[in-house]
């Protein structure tokens, strides 16, 4: 608390230095730098929905100009948050859901748990944008706005954090311009990349003016997956832009039409594996399975300093090292596929159409259609704009060479289309998204004292999830082995053993499972839905008096939130039967019906009912008032000193069914109350730009996503306490003489967890044992009864994840005129972001970050040749850490523990005698306290929840790009 009290000192002595003193100093230099041929160019942007001087915006936006795009090489909304102080992006999942955090308010899994957001919202041309932009055509975009601090009363849902407006080139009038570009990946270590793009500009006369923009982008990857001895995380987007714009007399219309297909091979992805698991001992380890159940299985990969098998660990702290080896299961380059132990880098079993899909494919349509009617009293703005996208994801996602064989005994043999083997754990996704957004505001002259606006937002979004598998005939069913492969062995080890169930460990699993009778890859038969409704109305007033402004913004809304979550029932079910069969498919009745089942000597299964089951349909209102209280003095024509307070409103939510019965119910709105002052300016004659700010946010009802028990891969939303953000930012751009601009930029965050509660951060603390209770309403209030000494969930005084506390960008560029109409440039570059936690506990990080980039180009009347050097260091942290399971490794019993619950496993760490066993509390140094809970594991005792029994924790990266060096020539007509 000290060290944190010396800081936000610090940042308030800054903000004072900077607000107070800046602008009198660099009044007297104003004469002698107006003498300067550099000056830094008037910026208009629309930020707060109407055309405006940055300069007079009582709040902090950053806005990269196209001049500042291209001179820092921005191509992606990755590259804009490089350099926008106080904005971060997670590209934690290839492109796709994608996490953009501003100012530190972070979600974990915004975008991969259905209906969780993070808080911060994209616009076109101010149009609301529900999805990824990072394959959006920059080639289109004049100017990117940046918002940072709560924009819910302007801009409405989900600007909570912030917004990035990326606001589209003019189309009326000038010249006809029409230009073409190429750009080809040379060298360092990024894979190959090449780009085409053709553009026209047409403008018909002053009136009437049309475009259209075409894109090719490919991307070969870098990273090798020596299962199949291919590259992972090639990307390919092919675009199609079509705008017209009209105007006639005080009316102005434009229609825009957005096309892009995305071809994104297997994302680049490595999972840092449970073999360097360093602290916490508990039941999610390596030593769990290697002593208590089958040895551990590995095969592949070279991990440095040898294989930890006796790793009684159950995770890892400290930053994430990316190793250059990726094992995946997606198919097989290979022909004919090397015999065992011939070659050590190619899997013996690495087969085609191992998954049902590897990548990210994205088709996507966005129409737009706005309107302008500027009145003498009253001005009418309109946007409606709808947006249609099939989106298909999936991945190898137990990140290993880990195979399951689902040959059915007596059935079909194995053939060459359908090798009836898959990833261990894979998941795939064939989503639908359909949304439209509509608004309309009426506003009165902008150019009085007064000013005033009301309008009308309505936005529906809709989203229908599918999971991709195998088709299987549901009117059968086929005993089948579940094993795993092992090139070190001559025979086949267990993926589990039956002791989950029957209390016998044999040499082969035996389950139920649907016959095969429909080979390759489609949809399961159930869809879940998922929908938004938000309707709401906004208003402002803005009142000059004297050099002073104040202004007042006001949304209230009404939002609602539907999901219907399907199922089909479970595959294996176990019942109590009332007579016990002798034959093989036997159909018994069971006490809850009559059910067929398979039976083999000495087992019995039961097949439930295989109909789809709606496990919840449901939806829920949520209503916010937000508002916005600002007031502004100019220090000068060209110099603004602001302070506002505002509220921020993050949308409540459902979650499923399955989430509901392991404690997470529905959620709330999250909550901000926001203070910010700040300055910006211009100063020595134009030739010189400064911002600053200093902000706290007082938050309410964080939400965070955390994963539950009962199933291998699942996550809720929850409101899992308070906290509060107190930051700095400041931004500089300078001329100095006549070829040299400066930029630099500074953030300064603390996000901080004042109250809250995880259920995790007790099974870390106590040894592996899951909390003994928590409130009846779900809420993770926790009951200290039967807490484990020295075991807590508290996790106050965290810092909030995803967020970094320092982050910075430097460019110097260079500008010299050379004969014949030719300009030469150059400049370098760098961007800093410092480690950002993975999770709630702060022991998972990336480690910190900085990136190098140079270019140099020479410029004529029509034509350019540049050449850009991008991370030129070849920086290789992690864009991205996320915690997951190591489905490989860990406790022989995991794979029934997502069924059966962690009592289940209890017979793994008991001998005999039903008690705990010396080896396990020699293993795991247990106290007396913690022997005599697991010895409870399984009673009526309503303290004992049991273990955290299963596969252990593994974080997976998102490997950065290295060092790349890019071709470009441009010709414009």
């Amino acid at each position: 608390m000290m060290e944190y009290c010396r800081k936000s000192k610090i940042h308030l002595l800054l903000s004072v230095l900077l607000t107070g003193t800046l602008p009198s100093a660099f009044a007297q230099e104003e004469e002698e730098g107006a003498r300067r041929q550099g000056a830094i160019e008037e910026i208009i942007v629309t930020a707060r929905k109407k055309e405006e001087r940055l300069l007079d915006i009582p709040g902090s936006v950053t806005a990269l100009t196209e001049d500042r795009l291209r001179d820092l090489g921005i191509r992606t909304v990755d590259d804009v948050a490089r350099f926008t102080p106080g904005f971060s992006f997670s590209k934690a999942f290839g492109r796709s859901t994608e996490r953009p955090v501003i100012r530190g308010a972070a979600n974990i899994l915004a975008g991969t748990t259905p209906l969780a957001e993070s808080g911060a919202s994209y616009y076109l041309n101010g149009v609301y944008f529900q999805g990824d932009v990072q394959s959006l055509d920059m080639n289109l975009v004049e100017r990117v706005e940046v918002l940072k601090g709560p924009q819910s009363s302007a801009y409405g849902r989900n600007a909570y954090s912030g917004a990035v407006n990326f606001v589209l080139k003019d189309l009326v009038g000038g010249e006809f311009e029409a230009d073409v570009n190429a750009s080809l990946g040379l060298a360092g270590d990024a894979g190959e990349r090449r780009e085409v793009s053709a553009s026209a500009r047409i403008p018909v006369n002053d009136n009437l003016g049309f475009s259209i923009g075409v894109r090719q982008w490919e991307y070969d990857g870098e990273y090798e997956n020596r299962t199949v001895d291919t590259t992972i995380g090639d990307e390919e987007t092919t675009s199609l832009s079509l705008g017209l714009q009209f105007s006639a007399g005080r009316h102005e219309v434009r229609a825009q039409f957005l096309d892009s297909q995305d071809a994104d091979g297997t994302r680049a992805l490595f999972l840092h594996r449970s073999d360097y698991n360093n602290c916490f001992p508990g039941y999610r380890s390596n030593l769990t399975k290697s002593n208590f159940g089958v040895n551990a299985v590995r095969h592949g990969t070279e991990i440095p300093g040898g294989r930890r098998a006796d790793n009684p660990f159950q995770y890892f702290c400290g930053e994430v090292k990316p190793q250059d080896v990726v094992r995946l299961n997606t198919g097989n380059t290979v022909d004919p596929v090397p015999p065992v132990g011939t070659d050590p880098n190619v899997h013996p079993n690495a087969y085609d159409s191992t998954v049902a899909f590897s990548g990210v494919e994205r088709d996507r349509q966005i129409y737009m259609l706005q309107y302008a009617f500027e009145g003498e009293a009253v001005n009418v703005n309109a946007n409606l704009a709808v947006r249609e996208e099939v989106l298909t994801t999936g991945s190898d996602s137990d990140h290993w060479d880990l195979r399951w064989y689902t040959s059915a005994l007596g059935a079909t043999p194995e053939t060459p289309d359908f090798p009836q083997r898959s990833a261990g754990f894979a998941i795939a996704f064939d989503d639908v998204f359909e949304d439209t957004s509509f608004e309309v505001r009426l506003t009165s002259d902008q150019s009085r004292a007064f000013r005033w606006g009301v309008g009308y937002f309505r936005y529906d979004w809709r989203r229908e999830a599918n999971f991709l598998d195998w088709q299987y005939d549901l009117n059968s069913i086929t005993a089948t082995r579940v094993v795993r492969d092992d090139p070190a062995t001559t025979g086949n080890l267990n993926r589990a053993c039956t002791s989950a169930i029957l209390n016998d460990c044999t040499s082969s699993l035996t389950v139920t499972s649907r016959d095969v009778t429909e080979l390759g890859i489609g949809r399961d038969r159930n869809t879940d839905s998922y929908t938004i409704e938000n309707r709401a109305v906004f208003g402002n007033v803005e009142l000059d008096f004297g050099p002073s402004t104040l202004s007042f913004e006001v949304r209230e809304a009404t939002e609602i939130k539907s999901l219907r979550d399907e199922g089909l029932t479970a595959l294996v079910t176990v019942v109590d039967i009332t007579e016990t069969p002798t034959t093989a498919g036997t159909a018994v009745t069971t006490t809850d019906g009559t059910v067929e089942v398979v039976t083999t000597t000495g087992e019995v299964y039961a097949r439930a009912d295989q109909a789809i089951t709606v496990s919840k349909d449901d939806d829920e209102e949520f209503g916010s008032f937000t508002w916005k209280l600002s007031y502004s003095l100019d220090l000068s024509d060209n110099s603004l000193f602001y302070a506002s307070l505002a509220t921020g409103n993050k949308p409540g939510g459902l979650n499923s069914a399955l989430a509901e019965v392991n404690g997470f119910p529905d959620f709330d709105e999250e909550e901000s109350l926001n203070y910010e002052v700040g300055f910006k300016g211009t100063f020595a004659g134009g030739s010189i730009y400064m911002a600053g700010s200093v902000y706290y946010k007082d938050i309410k009802k964080f939400q965070l996503t955390s994963p539950y028990e009962g199933a291998i891969v699942s996550a809720a939303v929850s409101n899992q306490g308070d906290a509060e953000i107190t930051g700095l930012e400041y931004e500089f751009r300078g001329f100095f003489g006549n070829y040299f601009d400066v930029g630099f930029s500074l953030a300064l965050t603390e996000p901080e967890i004042t109250k809250g509660c995880d259920i995790f951060e007790y099974v870390l603390t106590s040894g592996g044992f899951q909390f003994p209770n928590f409130a009846a309403d779900g809420s993770q209030n926790p009951d200290p009864a039967g807490a484990l000494s020295g075991a807590t969930c508290d996790i106050s005084g965290k810092q909030l994840p995803l967020t970094s506390e320092v982050q910075w960008s430097a460019d110097l560029n260079f500008n010299y005129p050379l004969t014949a109409g030719l300009s030469l440039t150059a400049g370098i570059n760098a961007n800093f972001e410092s480690s950002k936690y993975a999770q709630v506990h702060n022991r998972i990080e990336t480690g910190d970050a900085l990136e190098v980039g140079v270019y140099v180009g020479v410029y004529g009347d029509q034509w350019s040749l540049r050449l850009t050097g991008r991370n030129i260091n070849d920086e290789d942290a992690p864009l991205a850490v996320t915690r997951w399971a190591d489905y490989g490794q860990g406790s022989s019993c995991a794979f029934f523990a997502g069924f059966l619950g962690p009592a289940a496993c209890k017979s793994e760490l008991t001998g005999n005698n039903g008690g705990v066993t010396q080896a396990v509390i020699d293993a795991y140094s247990l106290t007396d306290e913690q022997v005599a809970v697991l010895n409870d594991i399984g009673t009526s005792n309503p303290f004992v929840r049991g273990l955290d029994f299963g596969s252990p924790r593994a974080p997976f990266v998102s490997l950065r790009t290295g060092s790349t060096w890019i071709l470009t020539f441009s010709y414009n007509f």
